[in-house]
């Protein structure tokens, strides 16, 4: 797979045209592409954003009557 550096968007390996931005492409090492995945905030998982303190989270119930 090779990607596209003024859209990122991701081509084949036999294509030399860009569909999403409609340039000739230069090609990125496949080396590169696999590293991606580390440098992304899943790769660890949810990032810290996501995680709620369970003191926050109430819980409503039903009256009895």
């Amino acid at each position: 797979m090779k990607r596209c550096l003024k859209c990122e968007n991701i081509i084949n390996e036999a294509s030399t045209y860009c569909n999403n931005c409609e340039k000739q492409l230069t090609t990125i090492p496949s080396s590169e592409l696999k590293n991606e995945p580390e440098n992304s905030p899943f790769a660890m998982g949810l990032p810290d954003w996501d995680v709620v303190p369970p003191e926050t989270v109430v819980v409503r119930r039903k009256r009895k009557r």
